[in-house]
């Protein structure tokens, strides 16, 4: 930790660390502009010097990183909260903030360059250009009883990380509207004023429907298990739209134009082979071992996933039941995983073949795409390229969705059902020649 800046009585103040300055100096820093490491605590034009760090809203390519760190735009010329929701990270730093916030201290602040090991974070983190996310306390005191109830009925039927990203959804979107409002006294008029003020927000339509689904099954628990007469979402238009219906996929030819780019025989080409030939999830390509693959047969085993919650590796059972699986892989796919195992001759069956965090496969993804000039898509994207191309090689439903792991076919054709229409020419042309 090289310095802290806080918000005090008598306004904002920075002061610099000794043991974080002597530390961060071994990885070349330098200190802030315009604050001198010598001096204990700096008090004059703090808040001046540290603004020029928020990142310009007009630059195109910080916009999904706003959208990203749920920043509120109305509040843009505040500049202690613009610091804190934006981690005071400009695109071509290799310096960066991280932001912790205490609901009943305010704000206070944290400038990280060298406390690697105390955080968690992997050595990508400190490369030029790197994005840090922002994360909140999970537990907040001030929930509501009936939030607090449905995470603690909910606790042994979702896993850990889910529970976290819900609790963050509900405690930023939903609990300061409501307060502490009785369940059965909120009306679907104020469902719609809620969703109003959601919507002003200028959040995607993804994500309004994210919150709205929070919302949804908040009530949806109250009245099945504690007799809430109604679910006042029901009677409502749910806002913001499912991404189900606008997939985003490479073709084969765009994932080929995409892995070209990538060193034949690296970890990063292994591993979006895996993805893209596979179509496993991040968190079980995360958590796999070499002892899952079952060279003889050309089997990979799937079942367990990964996670970094509260900076801890947690290896954890797969999303569900059905994700417990066998996939039958390509030869030359298990061949790269054997050429792969060879370059690190020794690594341990049953130690994680890529030990790396979500965020960093998001940011060699980011970085590949730029390089290749291929479409930007998300991790999980991949997993609908590889759909996207059985379905174009004619694959039926239910295979597919024994290789993905889904509950049940509805699940498949819910998601893809989408995709087979462009498969009608092929079966006109199929029919034509039959006759």
């Amino acid at each position: 930790m090289v310095g802290i800046l806080e918000e005090k009585d008598s306004g904002v103040v920075f002061q610099y660390l000794k043991e974080g300055v002597e530390r961060a100096r071994q990885y070349g820093f330098r200190g802030y502009p315009g604050l001198a490491l010598e001096q204990t605590v700096h008090e004059k034009n703090v808040l001046d010097l540290f603004s020029k760090r928020i990142i310009n809203f007009e630059r195109t390519d910080t916009k999904w990183l706003l959208e990203f760190w749920e920043v509120d735009q109305s509040l843009k010329e505040d500049t202690l909260y613009m610091l804190a929701m934006t981690q005071g990270k400009m695109q071509t730093d290799s310096f960066e903030f991280l932001a912790s916030f205490i609901p009943d201290n305010g704000l206070s602040f944290v400038t990280d360059i060298a406390a690697i090991t105390h955080y968690g974070f992997d050595l990508d983190t400190l490369r030029k250009g790197d994005f840090l996310t922002f994360k909140t306390e999970p537990d907040n005191p001030k929930d509501p009883k009936a939030v607090e109830v449905y995470f603690e009925d909910k606790k042994n039927e979702l896993k850990e990380n889910s529970i976290r990203n819900k609790q963050h959804m509900m405690n930023k979107h939903i609990v300061p509207y409501f307060g502490t409002r009785k369940m059965n006294e909120i009306t679907p008029a104020e469902i719609i004023q809620w969703q109003n003020t959601i919507q002003e927000k200028g959040y995607s339509k993804t994500y309004e429907r994210m919150i709205q689904n929070q919302l949804h099954a908040l009530f949806n628990h109250a009245q099945k298990i504690y007799n809430l007469k109604e679910n006042p979402c029901k009677k409502v238009k749910k806002m913001g739209k499912s991404d189900a219906n606008k997939l985003e996929f490479w073709t084969k030819a765009e994932y080929d134009r995409f892995i070209a780019g990538i060193e034949p025989g690296s970890e990063d080409y292994l591993i979006f082979e895996i993805l893209f030939w596979t179509g496993i999830r991040e968190g079980e390509l995360l958590a796999l071992s070499l002892s899952d693959f079952d060279m003889s047969g050309n089997l990979l085993h799937i079942n367990k996933t990964y996670n970094r919650i509260k900076k801890r590796d947690v290896i954890d059972t797969p999303k569900t039941e059905n994700s417990v699986r066998t996939i039958d892989i390509p030869n030359f796919l298990k061949e790269e995983v054997q050429e792969y195992a060879k370059k690190h001759y020794g690594f341990p069956e049953d130690q994680r073949l890529f030990p790396i965090v979500a965020r960093t496969l998001q940011k060699r993804l980011k970085k590949y795409e730029a390089l290749t000039g291929v479409k930007p898509i998300r991790v999980h994207d991949i997993r609908h390229s590889h759909v996207a191309y059985l379905i174009y090689q004619g694959v039926e439903p239910l295979i597919i969705k024994e290789r993905l792991g889904h509950k049940d076919i509805q699940m498949t054709l819910n998601t893809y059902g989408h995709l087979y229409p462009s498969q009608q020419k092929k079966v006109a042309e199929m029919l034509d020649n039959k006759r």
